[in-house]
């Protein structure tokens, strides 16, 4: 675990050179870092803007130093008289190596009982004297509750911002925290038993979430925290990793900020969509392509109609259902990137077609319909990420909208074959 400030305080009156001080505030403002100082130079440091140039495999990163670092510089400076301008030397005005360096550390820590830790250079307490990381074993099994609960840092705000400021309205706390309409809807559902609605439809904390911003107050859980967010195993599942890897984050962000390029790919799709359908002479149907002999022209149209209503089924049942206000917009554009799968199988169709494919045993109108079942899986995979982030649903509930759209596509195919 880090020290604390009173701990560094501690080490800084224990040095004895100005060498040892600079070490010291070098470690606190680079800490856990994988820092080299055998390689800094006494140019890498701008002085007057306080910025390092640090090499870190392969790259340079800039870090802004302490104004204490700065100074302990300049007095560090002057007490030099060789001309060398690696930044650690030895009494000889000799570069120090990264061996050097560390052992240095060492022994600064050692004399006043902490360690150095290389790997993830920062000081220590030593392990034999760290007392237990939780008080009671019921103080550790509440802490993992809770912090299962509000391990993201946006519902830990949440939390507090309601434990300090008492009930407070939705557009409150999303300006507070800055935050979109469906990502603080997301939060709130995973804050339920924590934070309910009063009579105003104001947020307040229950008694269970005043106890756990009580807890998120005290010092045992500060301390505890780090250690567990290093400890504790993802808690993603398997299906939300898929989909995350079947459509980014950066897209539904980028679909979230209504970005012009997000914009134009979604007009890109329909605009492909509405004119590969009408040159396939494929009707669609919800989530179904059927060959057919209508108007070429009411075929395109058919596919824009389609994303139409898709859209309205999955706002309509996230608004009215799921009390998942807003983000209409938003959906309506990202809805139309649930469709690209049926433009897979618009190009599948064109060559099956075309070269008349076949697999053992299967015509090609029985290997189109299975290529099709796969598309219709795809889109709706795709569906549920999107009104999941974009709607601020959990992901369960965001696939019983997408299962509602597969069933009416069942229900309209069938009542329009019959």
């Amino acid at each position: 675990m880090p020290l604390s400030q009173n701990h560094l305080d501690q080490l800084l009156r224990g040095t004895l050179t100005a060498q040892e001080r600079l070490l010291v505030v070098l470690v606190r403002d680079l800490e856990g870092r994988n820092v080299d100082l055998s390689t800094i130079l006494l140019s890498d440091i701008d002085r007057v803007s306080g910025i390092l140039q640090l090499r870190l495999d392969g790259r340079v990163e800039l870090v802004r130093l302490g104004r204490e670092t700065i100074r302990v510089l300049h007095e560090y400076q002057q007490q030099r008289r060789d001309k060398e301008p690696a930044l650690i030397v030895d009494q000889e005005g000799r570069p120090l190596s990264k061996s050097g360096i560390d052992v240095a550390l060492g022994e600064l820590a050692q004399r006043e009982g902490l360690q150095f830790d290389t790997e993830r250079f920062r000081f220590q307490e030593p392990k034999a004297a760290r007392g237990p990381r939780l008080v009671t074993k019921g103080a550790s099994r509440d802490l993992f509750y809770l912090y299962g609960i509000v391990s993201h840092p946006l519902r830990r705000q949440v939390v507090e911002l309601l434990g300090d400021e008492g009930p407070t309205g939705f557009t409150q706390i999303k300006s507070s925290l800055n935050v979109r309409v469906g990502t603080l809807y997301y939060h709130f559902d995973m804050l339920a038993g924590l934070v309910a609605q009063d009579s105003q439809k104001r947020y307040v904390l229950t008694e269970a979430g005043k106890d756990a911003y009580r807890k998120l107050r005290s010092a045992e859980y500060v301390q505890s925290t780090s250690v567990l967010a290093d400890s504790l195993p993802s808690t993603q599942t398997g299906i939300e990793k898929g989909l995350r890897f079947l459509f980014p984050s950066r897209l539904l962000a980028s679909i979230q900020s209504l970005s012009p390029v997000a914009v134009a790919l979604a007009a890109v799709v329909l605009g492909l969509g509405a004119f590969s359908t009408y040159q396939a002479g494929l009707e669609t149907v919800a989530l179904f392509l059927n060959s057919s002999s209508q108007s070429p022209l009411l075929l395109g149209l058919g596919f824009l109609g389609n994303w139409l209503l898709v859209y309205a089924v999955a706002d309509g049942i996230a608004t009215l259902v799921f009390r998942r206000n807003g983000e209409h917009l938003v959906l309506l554009l990202g809805t139309a990137y649930a469709l690209v799968p049926l433009l897979v199988f618009v190009a599948w169709w064109d060559l099956a077609t075309a070269l008349t494919l076949q697999a053992p045993g299967l015509t090609t109108i029985a290997l189109s319909r299975v290529v099709l079942v796969l598309a219709q899986a795809w889109s709706l995979a795709l569906l549920a990420r999107i009104v999941s982030v974009l709607k601020g649903l959990r992901l369960d509930k965001a696939a019983v909208i997408s299962l509602v759209i597969a069933y009416l596509s069942i229900v309209i195919a069938y009542v329009r074959a019959a």
